[in-house]
């Protein structure tokens, strides 16, 4: 997790932090006195530190760029005490470190679920075998109750709410914050043990149990597709005649709304059993960590979102192993066609759009767009994907 000089630092002193533009991370062998109802960290000294007390703030969560998402991520302040002294005095002992890290920012949202929290937890803690337990800050049950499976497959231990297990836990040692890779992926370079994204994907499919599934349900010679449906924004208007086609072509459908990828356990094991992926480009994508490698993702773009779509789908996508198209909409497709001719710069100059701010362009592309898809030309698509896989 730590390299070069932060490396350095931590050997000589055992305690260590690192910054870069997506995320901060702190690393300790040295013992951590974590008061959980006031977010600090005293991090306990030695013959080595200063003399001089140092204080810093940090917000555990790797998206530091996005000022919208820190909004909601609560700063842990830390301590590095100059004498046992100024230390508090521990109310719980645990025998294993510790992981702090927080699940607010823009967690709820698929994409960043998996992007600014799963994964770069997988990637902070799978070294530890279990041996580790987690102080999630920012505690949302739901989002602990969804991936549970996950969560207890990186740590053997209870999740505790620092709102509920109030006072000062003592740890031999911790990581406070998590370390961002890249979109929905991993630089085994960065990592203590060399994880690549299929070991990641082993874990998922570990965690759910997805291996012997596959083999019960995936039918030989069977094209069998998920189809991520939307209801509020980007919504296939005419998505009952995608179906009749998708079925003229010798596919096994699978309509997954938005309710059905709330329950992971049940939709995990929907998309580990699917050749082929479609969607608009959207959260609901972010699933395609649970299809086995080598199947096709078909990304729908809607006008306006091409390099959002290449940036967090299109990229990714390639890089976990997965064959991926993209179905450009033309005007008539999208639903903007009320609204804008071909000339106007929301249509002709897109960038020009979002270079007056990401909001603006948001509720033009991303919030104001549906898609109504050419049935014959989708299909020349879906056609390719068939030669693909």
């Amino acid at each position: 997790m730590l390299t070069g000089k932060d490396r350095d630092q931590l050997q000589e002193t055992g305690f260590s932090c690192h910054s870069d533009p997506h995320s901060d991370i702190c690393v300790s062998t040295k013992q951590l006195r974590i008061d959980t109802q006031n977010l600090i960290i005293y991090v306990c000294p030695n013959k080595a530190d200063s003399e001089t007390q140092n204080k810093q703030f940090i917000k555990p969560y790797p998206s530091k760029e996005n000022h919208l998402a820190m909004k909601s991520v609560h700063p842990l302040k830390i301590i590095q005490a100059t004498n046992s002294s100024l230390l508090p005095s521990c109310k719980f002992h645990h025998m294993v470190p510790a992981i702090v890290f927080s699940a607010g920012g823009f967690s709820g949202n698929s994409f960043h679920d998996f992007n600014d929290i799963i994964i770069p937890l997988f990637l902070t803690s799978r070294h530890f075998r279990s041996q580790v337990k987690f102080i999630i800050i920012d505690f949302k049950p739901q989002w602990v109750r969804k991936y549970d499976q996950l969560l207890k497959g990186l740590s053997g231990f209870e999740i505790f709410d620092p709102a509920k297990d109030a006072g000062v836990h003592c740890f031999p040692g911790g990581v406070i914050g998590l370390k961002y890779h890249s979109i929905l992926g991993v630089n085994c370079s960065d990592v203590p043990s060399g994880y690549k994204f299929d070991d990641f994907r082993q874990f998922l499919w570990e965690s759910y149990g997805l291996n012997k599934l596959r083999g019960m349900f995936l039918k030989p010679n069977k094209k069998v597709i998920v189809l991520i449906s939307r209801r509020q924004t980007r919504v296939f208007l005419n998505e009952d005649e995608m179906v009749t086609m998708m079925g003229e072509l010798g596919f096994e459908i699978k309509v997954a709304s938005p309710n059905e990828m709330k329950n992971l356990d049940k939709f995990s094991r929907l998309v580990s059993t699917c050749n082929l992926m479609i969607g608009a480009h959207g959260a609901g994508l972010a699933h395609q960590v649970f299809l086995p490698k080598g199947a096709v993702v078909i990304q729908v773009v809607p006008i306006g979102l091409q390099w959002l779509a290449n940036m967090f789908c299109g990229r990714p996508s390639r890089e976990m192993g997965l064959k991926y198209l993209e179905y450009h909409t033309e005007l008539e497709e999208s639903s903007l066609s009320k609204s804008y001719n071909r000339h106007d710069p929301a249509i002709a100059n897109p960038s020009s759009i979002f270079a007056k701010g990401y909001k603006t362009a948001r509720a033009v592309y991303l919030d104001g767009q549906n898609i109504t898809l050419n049935i014959a030309r989708f299909r020349e698509t879906l056609s390719h994907a068939l030669e693909l896989h």
